[in-house]
Order: C-alpha cells, then structure tokens, then sequence
C-alpha cells in the first residue's frame, strides 16, 4: 500500500489514478466533456466520434434547409442534437431556418461530437412599382414600372392580364387607360421563387354630354343634324339614341354608335317624309368604358 496525498491507496489503484491524471492533461478524455473517446481510463477503448452532413439548401428565402447528420464512426447507437445539446432525439434528419448551429452527437458510450455549422439561404427576392395606383381620363396612356433584385439570378418579370399592354415581359410596359381595373406584376427567379404586386387603375370618365336644343335640317351644312356631342372621355358607344314625339310615337331610333360620329343623327324625317317644326323628345343611353350606364332625357326644337 502507498500514501499518497494524504490518502492511501492499494498500489494498484494508485498506478490507475496517476495514468488517468496524465491522460486527462494531455486532452484525451475529459469525462466533462466527451468530445474525444480514444482512450477511456476505465479501460474501454472506442473510436473518435467523426459525422459528416448531408445538406439540402432552400430553394427560397425564409424556407428551411434540410440537413442529415451521417456518424462515419462511434458506437450505436447515437442521438443528435441541434441546439448545443440542450436536447437530443434518435432522429439524425433537422429542417432548419438559415442561421448558425452547434450540432451535436452522441454514442452509445457516451462520447459526443460539437459541430458548428452556418446554414445560408438566398436573397430576399425584392420587387417594387413605381405607382401602385393611377386615376386618369380614359385614353390616357400609362407608363408602369417594375423593379426588381435578388433572389437567384436570372429574374424574369411577367404582366397580366396581357389586354392593352405593350409588353408583358419587361420592366415598363405602356397601357391606354380602358376599364377601370388592375395590372399584376410576378417576379419570378432561377428555382422559381416568386413575389407579385398589384398596380390599380382608376379611369375617370367625363359624363358630360351635349344635345342642342333646337336644329335645322335645312341642309345647309350647319346643324342639319340632331347629335350627341361629348369629349369622349370615359365613354365606350352609344347605347341607342331616340327620338320621340309629344304623344308618345317613336319617331327615329339609332343604336350602338360612336359618340361625336358626325355621319349618325336626326335628320328630321320619319320614313323619309320631313316633319313639321315643333318641339320632339330625345332619350339617349351611354356606355361608359368603366362598365356604366348613363340616361340622358331632354327636349329639342326641330326649325324650318
């Protein structure tokens, strides 16, 4: 026996405690740690715990990557960690966020590996409109504006609906304001990673239409007919356009015309005989571009 320290020991428990002193200062096995089991000094004797990784990355930013962890050596069998080791679980397969990770494994034996390892993601895709919102007369022509950036190159850019646009693949088509409505706007990237924005239109119509009061189909080329007139703004036809008299008799009656067609109008016959002057009743109906219907109601003077 040997005192040692104070204490005593059988020698050969002191051969045993003195060699697990040295193996510990030299870093082979820390019982704290676990991280390297070449030696045990207990006498088991086991491989160094090594694992590779199998990594999917995400197609997307804000998807998760899909990472394996494969032991290449170690006792089975193993549990696996994500998180430094605050918990374990058998399953070796993590679906993860990008960010920065301690992964961990341990054998059966107890020995453990810490890797750490950076998961990346692409870019954010980033897309912008100039305007998102139009309020213009109808006929007026717009010039949309898309920009885009990041995600995986090449982006490609796509319009829709096509109606009216001058492109639907490139970063400024032109539109000739029609019906109220919306354009989208769809950026898409390499792995097919998508954003889309919405620009809205909002068509302005001039409701403002003009019927004389009086006309003479004198053919003298001033005023023969009776007409609609109007800007044109907002307006997609006439509807039809009536003529009526005091006691209730359809007398003329065009429909689906151009508003300010100067070949379409009364002339101030009724099968082709001449009316007497006096006072007749028109009833004119327009569709507008955005869908609308307006009733226009009034009297005229026919003049001989």
């Amino acid at each position: 026996m040997d005192i040692f320290g104070g204490m005593l020991f059988r020698t050969s428990r002191l051969i045993c405690f003195l060699t697990w002193i040295a193996q510990v200062a030299a870093g082979w096995w820390s019982p704290a740690r676990a991280t390297d089991c070449r030696t045990n000094p207990m006498g088991a004797v086991g491989d160094s715990l090594a694992v590779s990784f199998l990594i999917d990355p995400p197609d997307c930013h804000g998807q998760t990557a899909s990472v394996t962890l494969i032991p290449l050596s170690g006792v089975p069998p193993f549990q696996f960690s994500s998180d430094g080791g605050i918990s374990f679980g058998a399953s070796a397969d993590f679906n993860l966020l990008a960010g920065t990770y301690t992964f961990s494994i341990v054998d059966a034996s107890g020995c453990r590996k810490d890797t750490m390892v950076q998961l990346l993601e692409p870019p954010p895709l980033l897309l912008t409109v100039g305007q998102d919102t139009f309020t213009v007369g109808a006929g007026e022509v717009i010039n949309l504006l898309a920009q885009a950036s990041g995600g995986t190159p090449p982006l490609a850019l796509s319009w829709s609906p096509p109606n009216g646009l001058s492109c639907t693949d490139c970063a400024n088509p032109s539109v000739v304001a029609g019906m109220v409505g919306s354009y989208t706007v769809t950026l898409t990237d390499a792995n097919g990673c998508s954003r889309s924005l919405s620009v809205a239109i909002d068509v302005t119509a001039d409701k403002e239409i003009f019927v004389p009061s009086a006309f003479s189909p004198d053919v003298d080329g001033i005023n023969d007919l009776l007409q609609p007139y109007g800007s044109g703004i907002g307006v997609d036809r006439v509807d039809s356009f009536q003529v009526w008299d005091r006691w209730g008799n359809l007398i003329w009656e065009q429909a689906d015309f151009s508003l300010n067609d100067p070949a379409i109008g009364w002339d101030g016959t009724r099968n082709g005989q001449k009316l007497d002057p006096g006072v007749y009743i028109y009833v004119l109906n327009i569709r507008f571009l955005d869908g609308s219907h307006a009733l226009y109601k009034g009297e005229c003077q026919l003049i001989r």
